[in-house]
């Protein structure tokens, strides 16, 4: 296969970051054959205190079994940030730190991974190069994976769905074609990945990265278009044994950069004298079992001076080319992934003090910047999943996961206590009481974290149930009387604050029938009265909670033949909370001394501000101190208020005044501190002299607590399974005139239907009503119909009318109109 040579990058800013750049060749490659199964291994170091870094772990520690030692070690280091981490560490046997790491059996092997969220930044201006798509950006993402499986690295990345300002883990717009870091913001808890035409180093196919000096190193990698343009890759479909990952390898080394690697060839930190072994953990790359190297791109010369001559035509290198290669031997970084070899499906590998250093940089720098986590990927149904209702005294419901390496917390960070692990958590009553209203919240991780703060909230919220109800104790009335009283109740016990039960007339079918979700409620919504009707919501009266209703029905104007329903409803209503404000003036005052010169004190006391009960937001106020007779220097005045207790504020402190006059704050000028908690108190002296000794101080506070505007009965602004209760039914047999005079003038029909209704009447029918989509209504007049101005019937919906009047029977020529808008 022809072999083409891309121009190589490497660029060091000493002054604020190190990029570094690495380029590859050679965009055709070849696919094989996917191996059954995937290698998954865990490398988690023996963490001691105030440290960071990979050490030996043994059988146990202190007597506990080694996978539930390595969490707590894990959890203590990333929750009190005690660790520490210097990116210039060597790693090795003889080094700072060693390259021993153990697997961990504690979970399934296909999600004991460490789960890292990435982003693309894609620049689509249109430029010299192509714009990749969604396929090839995360064709890259997916041969990383797979490679670090081949590795034995337990990290996985992907691209998050549950941010808005990049849907599918992309975020594109025409951001010009050469990169610049001051004209995009990195998107926080993620790590960047920047594509543009021009990284800054030319449109071939090139990167940089940063290197992980601390939690503030920035979080962006910068790849070119034409790194991924035409690259194509199946998942699962890499061979460990024969490692091929094409132009994908570019981004693999630029991680290696992100997670803490430097060139294998690296010079920066000093010559790694291939002549000796005792630099091996101080110079060059710091990595102990990587070889020296003399830089296999051919366009750099190595510390000895040797020249490789540029690539050959096999993995092999030639250390007879001259005198000052042959120190070099035949490197280990022939197939390294930090090295610039060039050949053709060479670079296949890390070393094991790569990854273990890899892993550090996860856990210590890294990690502690990741904090998006996906609860699509997490949960089947995403949001609904993780946040679920519950009617109060249900059974508690059970969260279930789409992977089995989870554990289940009731807090955040290390503290936190567990509570479950596995892919499935039902609390006990204990931690959650379904018998009371409130939300009730937990906390999922990965088994293996690495930051315990970016845990998903999981939430179960108890909701009112308004209950069975009942009609004159009994489930359902036959109203023989015009009208008649009843008596409606239901057995519900708790509302919530502003609750009331109210109760909802229909026909024919009861409301919790019609009403299914969001939209069906608000379109059930708009024409309900307070006043009996069918269709209307009418409120309890009486009783603790607010669930009884004494009410008069007629059914003089009711069908004889119809069932209707009354269904209880948890509905909201509040009167108007006014805005509470006063004027408090010199509540107490006295001579004393601060700072050891006189001065004057004033002192508004708690419970004389105005009444804040209830406090809906944090109050407004202008508080302002007068001064009088103050005969020192003006410059010298000095004023300190504090909270009756502590100082939450100090002015003019140390002689800033200016004499004489009236000094005013507000409630930003004091942190939106409350003076109904303590109070204010307010000292007024001149720094170095005695000029208050007998000046007069006076104290205004002018102070608002806002209100809240009333919530009107009915108010039903969310729905959910818990808004109706068991409804009551009546039917009308009260004697009176079966059949409706007419529907017409004040009677005329109105609102909406989306049910099976028949409207009979000996008199006229008179209609401004819409019927939705599923709605079957009648019109049964005995002298006319008039369908009036905003009448309608929407697609879905049959109407039919007929001139034939109650107890009519119509035959074949009747009038049937069905329309379709």
């Amino acid at each position: 296969m022809e072999k083409k040579i891309v121009q190589k990058f490497y660029s060091v800013n000493k002054v604020s970051l190190i990029l570094l750049c690495f380029l590859f060749i050679n965009p055709m490659f070849a696919q094989y054959e996917a191996e059954n199964e995937f290698r998954r291994q865990q490398y988690i170091e023996n963490i001691q205190p105030n440290y960071c870094g990979t050490k030996d772990l043994p059988a146990n520690i202190n007597g506990k079994a080694v996978d539930i030692a390595i969490s707590e070690r894990l959890q203590n280091l990333r929750s009190s940030n005690a660790g520490t981490w210097n990116l210039n560490d060597g790693y090795g046997n003889a080094c700072v730190q060693n390259c021993a790491i153990t697997n961990s059996s504690s979970c399934s092997a296909s999600n004991d991974l460490f789960r890292i969220p990435v982003v693309y930044t894609l620049s689509n201006s249109s430029c010299s190069t192509s714009i990749p798509s969604t396929t090839e950006l995360q064709a890259q993402i997916d041969v990383m994976n797979d490679f670090y499986v081949c590795q034995g690295i337990d990290i996985f990345y992907y691209l998050p769905t549950n941010i808005s300002a990049a849907p599918g883990g992309i975020r594109s717009g025409n951001f010009g074609c050469t990169y610049n870091s001051s004209s995009i913001a990195d998107l926080p808890n993620v790590v960047n990945v920047y594509v543009f035409s021009n990284t800054g180093n030319g449109t071939g196919c090139n990167g940089f990265a940063p290197l992980p000096f601390s939690t503030n190193s920035s979080t962006a990698i910068v790849m070119s278009h034409n790194c991924y343009n035409n690259y194509v890759y199946t998942s699962g479909s890499l061979n460990c044994s024969n490692v091929n990952m094409g132009l994908g390898q570019v981004l693999v080394h630029e991680f290696g950069h992100y997670l803490g690697l430097y060139h294998t060839h690296n010079t920066g930190n000093g010559c790694d004298d291939p002549n000796t072994a005792s630099d091996d953990c101080t110079n060059g790359d710091l990595i102990q079992d990587t070889d020296e190297d003399p830089d296999f791109s051919g366009g750099e010369i190595g510390c000895t001076g040797c020249n490789t001559g540029g690539p050959s035509s096999s993995c092999t290198f030639n250390n007879s080319n001259s005198p000052a290669c042959q120190p070099y031997g035949t490197p280990n970084t022939l197939d390294n992934i930090m090295s610039y070899n060039l050949f053709a499906g060479c670079i296949s590998d890390f070393s094991t003090c790569q990854k273990a250093k890899m892993m550090d940089a996860l856990l210590c720098v890294r990690g502690l910047q990741a904090c998006n986590r996906n609860v699509n990927m997490e949960f089947a149904n995403g949001i609904m999943d993780a946040n679920q209702q519950i009617c109060i005294g249900d059974p508690i419901p059970t969260f279930t996961t789409t992977g089995a390496c989870y554990k289940w917390f009731d807090g955040l960070g290390a503290s936190a206590n567990q509570v479950a692990s596995g892919s499935s958590f039902t609390p006990n009553a204990a931690q959650v009481d379904n018998t009371q209203l409130g939300t009730y919240t937990f906390y999922l991780g990965d088994f293996n974290e690495y930051n315990p703060d970016c845990r998903t909230e999981l939430t179960i919220e108890v909701l009112t149930d308004p209950g069975a109800a009942t009609v004159n104790s009994g489930s359902s009335i036959a109203l023989t009387s015009c009208p008649q009283s009843v008596s409606l109740t239901t057995n519900v016990t708790s509302l919530p604050t502003n609750g009331v039960v109210g109760w909802w007339f229909t026909e024919d079918n009861p409301i919790s029938n019609l009403v299914t979700d969001q939209s069906s409620l608000f379109a059930n919504m708009p024409n309900v009265s307070s006043t009996f009707g069918i269709g209307n919501i009418i409120k309890s009266t009486s009783g603790s909670p607010q669930k009884n209703l004494a009410l008069s029905i007629d059914c003089t104007n009711l069908s004889n033949s119809k069932t209707y329903y009354a269904t209880p409803v948890v509905a909201e209503e509040r009167a108007a909370i006014p805005d509470a404000s006063c004027i408090e003036n010199d509540d107490t005052g006295f001579s004393s001394t601060f700072n050891g010169f006189p001065s004057k004190t004033r002192i508004t006391n708690a419970s004389s501000i105005c009444d804040p009960n209830p406090i809906c937001t944090p109050p407004t106020y202008t508080y302002c101190v007068t001064v009088t007779g103050y005969n020192g220097v003006p410059s010298q005045l000095s004023i300190a208020t504090d909270d009756n207790s502590n100082f939450l504020k100090v002015d003019f402190n140390i002689g800033t005044g200016s004499g004489n006059g009236t000094y005013c704050f507000s409630e930003t000028d004091f942190g939106g501190y409350d003076p109904s908690t303590l109070g204010l108190r307010t000292w007024v002296w001149q720094q170095g002299g005695n000029g208050m000794a007998s000046a007069s101080v006076s104290t205004t506070l002018d102070i608002t607590y806002a209100g809240k505007p009333a919530i009107a009965f009915p108010n039903l602004t969310d729905y959910n399974d818990c808004l109706f209760g068991t409804p009551i039914s009546f039917t009308c047999a009260c004697g009176g005139n079966p059949c409706p005079a007419d529907y017409a003038g004040g009677g005329a029909l109105s609102g909406t239907e989306s049910g099976t209704v028949d409207y009979e009447t000996d008199g006229s029918i008179e209609s401004t009503q819409v019927m939705l989509n599923g709605a079957v209504v009648d019109y049964d007049a005995g002298t006319d119909i008039t369908l009036l101005p905003n009448f309608e019937v929407v697609i879905g919906a049959q109407f039919s009318a007929f001139i034939d009047g109650c107890g009519g029977m119509m035959i074949q020529e009747n009038e049937s109109q069905t329309a379709n808008k």
